[in-house]
């Protein structure tokens, strides 16, 4: 009796961690807002809508960038789909409820494991698996997913929650 009242607390605290972050906002080790890497620029836009603003930039890159979204997608030249998703979209955050805007103390305590990007003496990121959280103050500025060929630099040079 005493065991199946713990297991029921446990998974009551589980669920209420959860419902805190709305679906359409999470951010997992594969996807940021609902979105997967490697889908087409439709399926993009078909989730996030208009309006959409499409950049060339270097190196065969490609940006959409959706701004009542706070979302930028990624595509290079000859790889199919999707190679990074950055947000800075306070809204969007891991079950953790760590995402733009949260403080780099908080992402600390709730990821120890996650690795520190440095620029010279200084950190400027942490990586976590597929994520890379830009952390060039004492808050978290935008939240990156992208294949590991994509330089975190590319989260450090998109716009920051504020």
């Amino acid at each position: 009796m005493r065991r199946s009242l713990l297991v029921v607390i446990a998974g009551l605290a589980l669920t209420t961690t959860a419902l805190a972050v709305n679906p359409k906002f999470w951010i997992t080790a594969i996807t940021i807002g609902d979105a997967n890497l490697h889908w087409s620029q439709a399926e993009y836009r078909s989730l996030w809508g208009k309006p959409v603003v499409t950049d060339r930039l270097e190196n065969g890159y490609t940006r959409l960038t959706f701004p009542r979204r706070d979302i930028e997608v990624y595509f290079k030249r000859g790889i199919q789909g999707a190679v990074a998703i950055v947000t800075w979209d306070r809204r969007d955050r891991t079950l953790d409820r760590i995402g733009p805007c949260a403080t780099v103390a908080a992402l600390r305590a709730a990821y120890s494991e996650a690795k520190p990007v440095r620029q010279g003496a200084r950190t400027v990121a942490y990586r976590l698996g597929r994520l890379i959280f830009t952390a060039e103050t004492k808050r978290i500025g935008d939240v990156m997913l992208a294949v590991p060929s994509v330089s975190p630099y590319v989260a450090l040079n998109a716009p920051e929650c504020g």
